[in-house]
């Protein structure tokens, strides 16, 4: 495993779809491919408060703690891993696209059948397993 310096978190609604993200054209990485959301620690932060912001800053999403569940660490493809979480939005919000260039929720077939930014395939079994148990 590499040093952690990032997050990726799966914000999923009531109906169990995971909120996705489209990157812009002026990506530096990945332009125009869905990913799931994330961020990069800073150094005063600990993971979870990176989702929690992270979450506020890309969708205006007020995400609390308790509402996170580490699923995994995976490896990005330049030498860095990122923690996986898993979060579920039980208040009655709707997400605001602030960055990117367009968000959609999507259920785990439609996801599993995407080509995903930052190497993020590996991800989506977890995924599906996580939402097997949960149903």
């Amino acid at each position: 495993m590499n040093r952690i310096t990032g997050v990726t978190f799966i914000i999923l609604n009531s109906s169990g779809k995971a909120l996705m993200q489209l990157r812009d054209l002026n990506s530096k990485r990945y332009a125009n491919m869905w990913c799931f959301p994330g961020g990069t620690i800073e150094p005063d932060e600990d993971s979870l408060a990176t989702v929690i912001r992270e979450a506020k800053e890309e969708y205006n999403l007020e995400i609390k703690i308790t509402d996170c569940v580490e699923l995994m660490v995976y490896d990005l493809p330049y030498d860095v891993s990122a923690k996986v979480y898993i979060c579920k939005l039980y208040q009655d919000q709707n997400p605001v696209l602030n960055e990117g260039a367009d968000m959609k929720w999507m259920e785990i077939d439609k996801i599993e059948n995407l080509q995903l930014g930052f190497g993020q395939r590996v991800i989506v079994p977890k995924l599906k397993e996580f939402l097997q148990n949960v149903i």
